[in-house]
């Protein structure tokens, strides 16, 4: 059911998603809570995921804590998946203009990624492209700049100069240019 969710989410239809996906929690959930904690946990994920693609922001903000406390408790607070979840939960705060909540949870998701995957890591240049975008929006476009920089090192050296995720970040740079400059 997850994955019938996501397709609908990712073509935009979020309220068909979160049908399929509380019907997977439903199930996970009636079976055997202890042994399906971890796909608990994926099923709050991608409930909060649709309810953040609808602009519920206070909904997707409780279902991400409640994948987040699954998560610390399966997995540790030094899993991936763990930083996954603080990544949203700074986003859902972002999107609320909350920025220095959002630049607390981007910092934790920040600290397990370098940590467990490294500093030259897409998903690590991720989080620097989140927090730079935190710092844009408040209007700091040379902090922003300066962690579009980090993020485009790692991308160009990963990924490669001509991948799309590289390219989004010299858009991004160039924005913050601009932005910077007045212009």
């Amino acid at each position: 059911m997850d994955y019938v969710g996501k397709a609908y989410l990712n073509k935009g239809n979020a309220p068909e998603a979160l049908t399929y996906f509380q019907k997977a929690l439903a199930v996970r959930e009636a079976k055997d809570p202890e042994k399906y904690q971890e796909k608990i946990a994926e099923s709050a994920q991608n409930i909060g995921d649709a309810f953040y693609a609808q602009g519920k922001y206070n909904h997707a903000l409780k279902q991400y804590n409640k994948a987040l406390f699954s998560q610390e408790k399966i997995l540790g607070a030094e899993h991936p998946s763990t930083a996954t979840t603080y990544n949203d939960i700074a986003s859902v705060y972002d999107s609320q203009g909350k920025y220095e909540k959002a630049l607390e949870w981007h910092q934790k998701a920040l600290v397990i990624r370098e940590k467990v995957l490294g500093t030259d890591h897409p998903d690590t240049a991720t989080t620097y492209s989140n927090i730079a975008l935190v710092y844009y929006r408040q209007g700091e476009y040379e902090k922003a700049l300066e962690w579009y920089q980090k993020a485009l090192a790692i991308r160009e050296k990963v990924l490669g100069t001509e991948h799309p995720d590289t390219a989004t970040t010299y858009n991004n740079i160039a924005i913050g240019i601009l932005q910077a400059r007045g212009i």
